[in-house]
């Protein structure tokens, strides 16, 4: 498979990697490939620390009256 000739395609297999939905044969084609090269392991790695990050609840929602009051669930740093 080349990886590289697509960038949706390889944003869908990555995905579908970190999710455990690919096919054996897709699978181990991505791990073949993934494994040896440097770009595409950087981001894989930087696919599925998003895919954490985006999982985790970092804010609380309360409301109070008409308003709707967002608050930070733990320390946070706004970059």
């Amino acid at each position: 498979m080349q990886f590289h000739d697509d960038p949706t395609f390889r944003e869908e297999v990555i995905r579908n990697y970190l999710r455990r939905t690919l096919d054996a044969d897709t699978a181990e084609a991505f791990e073949s490939h993934y494994l040896s090269c440097d770009e595409c392991f950087e981001e894989l790695r930087v696919s599925g620390l998003l895919m954490v990050g985006l999982h985790q609840a970092r804010l609380e929602l309360r409301r109070v009256d008409d308003v709707l009051v967002l608050q930070f669930a733990g320390p946070a740093e706004l970059t």
